[in-house]
């Protein structure tokens, strides 16, 4: 079987004050081409070592991502709500969704994109690549629901339409590239840097020829990056590999680090990242649900930590 290539070592957690950033090419844009014009473009930058520096670079194989179960690991919540369906969403996500939509929960035709392949006579790629209106797709505490029309002009809702695309997609003939960048500087900063790259990239037809893409193709179908503290140590668990071929452990990385200084256990941070639907007080000491991801998006780790500190309880289906 063939294993990781590490270029680029891990060397550790950053000092107080440094983020890690994930920024991993998606397998349909993954290839040397594709993958040295994105760091091209970062390292010509002004902030470039200043502001950040590269930390770690690898190029994982898929038969590697298919015998670790990588995917299947990492999108785990996503996973099971997917296969669950209906009776996995909390009294706060029904509410959310009939608010978006003005459709009954109860009476809504919801279903697991599984089900919806056959259903809607789709390919795992159509549905993955289905256009609706904006306003047709909403996003409920980290799951993804999009309204599709049926053959009888029926509305089908379809839990997390992507899932059985990017299963497919991180199969053993791919390989993705992983690079992790140190920064001193706020989440939102380096996502200025990264949609740089992405406008430039947009302008470069052999790299889009290349990866069989257009001009319209959002960020998220080029490269995926790290959107906050949970997300950082999330991603590093899933695609860091160490010098042993094993994965890392989540309280070696920078944020798991800086959890575990503030007396969280290694298999507290695991149970954070599995298990990130959660209740919690707000400002008005109002119980509400929210998703640790969503909630500690470009998050400082400070900030990060109060989130996590300010919760009540966690909803526990993953482990």
């Amino acid at each position: 079987m063939s294993q990781p290539s590490i270029l680029i070592p891990y060397q550790g957690p950053g000092n107080k004050g440094e983020f890690d950033i994930f920024v991993m090419m998606r397998p349909s844009t993954n290839g040397y081409y594709a993958e040295s014009k994105i760091f091209s473009h970062l390292r010509s930058m002004p902030g470039y070592k200043k502001d950040f520096t590269l930390v770690y670079l690898a190029n994982l194989p898929g038969e590697f991502i298919t015998s670790h179960k990588l995917i299947s690991h990492y999108y785990s919540n996503r996973i099971y709500f997917t296969r669950k369906g209906k009776p996995a969403f909390t009294p706060f996500m029904r509410i959310a969704f009939e608010n978006h939509f003005n459709t009954p929960f109860d009476s809504a035709r919801l279903v697991s994109s599984f089900e919806a392949l056959d259903m809607l006579d789709m390919s795992k790629k159509e549905l993955f690549n289905t256009w609706v209106p904006r306003d047709a797709v909403c996003k409920i505490l980290g799951q993804t629901i999009k309204k599709i029309q049926g053959s009888r002009g029926e509305p089908i809702f379809v839990l997390n339409y992507d899932i059985p695309h990017l299963l497919y997609m991180y199969g053993a003939k791919t390989n993705i590239a992983v690079m992790c960048f140190r920064t001193c500087q706020p989440y939102k900063q380096f996502t200025k840097y990264l949609t740089q790259v992405y406008y430039s990239l947009r302008q470069d037809r052999d790299y889009l020829q290349s990866i069989g893409e257009t001009q319209t193709a959002p960020l998220a179908r080029l490269f995926h990056y790290s959107h906050g503290p949970l997300e950082e140590i999330s991603d590093a668990g899933a695609f860091m590999i160490t010098h042993n071929q094993e994965q890392i452990a989540l309280v070696d990385t920078s944020f798991g680090r800086f959890l575990s200084n503030h007396g969280y256990s290694s298999a507290e941070i695991v149970h954070l990242v599995k298990n990130p639907l959660c209740r919690c007080m707000n400002v008005k000491n109002n119980k509400k649900e929210i998703s640790l991801f969503d909630f500690t998006r470009f998050a400082s780790y400070k900030s990060a930590l109060s989130t996590i500190r300010a919760m009540n309880s966690q909803f526990c289906e993953i482990l």
